[in-house]
């Protein structure tokens, strides 16, 4: 029996249609579904010790990562957000740790030596634009400072050369510059260091407080941070030569540990604005805040 050309065409609109539908359904149900740009890795105290965790931007589909009997924090994601860099206490002491996006493949890539010349520790990871290498803070000899590496592991190279306390890099979206901060003047402030030239910038002056944990914007033009010089934690905002520094938060709560969207359009950040520590977005000029988690638990360190 001849089937009309029109019969066929209908048939196979009906079963690319059941297809696609299918597809959908199944994406539905995926936890890890939604594109890794919508998802946000953040530390979330089990009622034992801080894990890893990630889940979409609206707070739902939450899976956890990492389970042991150790601490598991400061997640970052990879630029194309195919790894996740993170800090763990696993071995006996804090090394940076790789994972994919679904929690598998958990690996080392710092050293594990604790003698002269080797890290005692390394903590907050810090992606390069390429996502090809590693800034991260080290105790080594006794000082904390900043390094770089390859994200698989080599060797460490120095970037910062004081005798304070340097700590929380950040790479700038061009690659030429690490922001950071400092004990160097007695008080934590904001610094960047020019790696081809070969010398660090101040771009914070507050005595007596602390500026802490900046961040660059996707277009290497502003970098944010938290601040205590109003007398409590407050998420700012700064030009990425340290000009028009003003606050993004104003509240009697702790804000603190901002992280830009891909755009550079919003603000991801964790306060204690609702009694405990919860993870909040708002708009890059500080408008509609509002919660993504609300719990029980203390979330902390978010990335996206």
């Amino acid at each position: 029996m001849q089937i009309h050309p029109n019969t066929k065409t209908a048939w196979k609109i009906v079963f690319l249609t059941f297809f696609v539908v299918a597809a959908v359904v199944v994406a539905m149900n995926n936890p890890f579904a939604t594109s890794q740009e919508e998802q946000v890795v953040f530390t979330q105290f089990d009622g034992n010790d801080f894990e890893l965790f990630v889940m979409n931007v609206d707070g739902t589909g939450i899976v956890q990562l990492t389970d042991n009997d150790t601490n598991d924090w400061a997640g970052a994601w990879s630029p194309d957000k195919s790894i996740i860099a993170f800090r763990s206490e696993r071995d006996g002491n804090a090394r940076i740790f790789l994972m994919n996006p679904d929690g598998s493949n958990q690996r080392a890539v710092t050293p594990f030596d604790i003698t002269i010349g080797g890290p005692e520790y390394t903590n907050s990871p810090a992606w390069s634009p390429a996502g090809t290498q590693l800034a991260f803070e080290a105790y080594v000899n006794g000082n904390w400072d900043i390094y770089v590496m390859n994200a698989e592991g080599g060797s460490m190279t120095r970037v910062t050369f004081d005798p304070a306390m340097d700590s929380g890099p950040s790479w700038s979206p061009d690659g030429r510059h690490i922001a950071f901060h400092s004990l160097r003047d007695n008080y934590f402030d904001i610094y960047v260091a020019h790696m081809a030239r070969g010398y660090v910038q101040r771009l914070t002056f507050q005595p007596s407080t602390m500026d802490v944990f900046p961040v660059w914007s996707p277009d290497g033009q502003n970098i944010i941070f938290h601040s205590e010089r109003d007398g409590n934690s407050e998420i700012y905002i700064m030009g990425s030569n340290g000009e028009n520094q003003h606050a993004l938060t104003n509240n009697a709560a702790l804000d603190r540990v901002p992280r830009f969207n891909s755009d550079g359009s919003e603000i991801l950040f964790r306060s204690e604005r609702n009694g405990d520590s919860e993870l909040f977005i708002m708009n890059v000029d500080g408008s509609d805040v509002r919660a993504i988690t609300n719990n029980g638990s203390r979330d902390m360190h978010p990335d996206w």
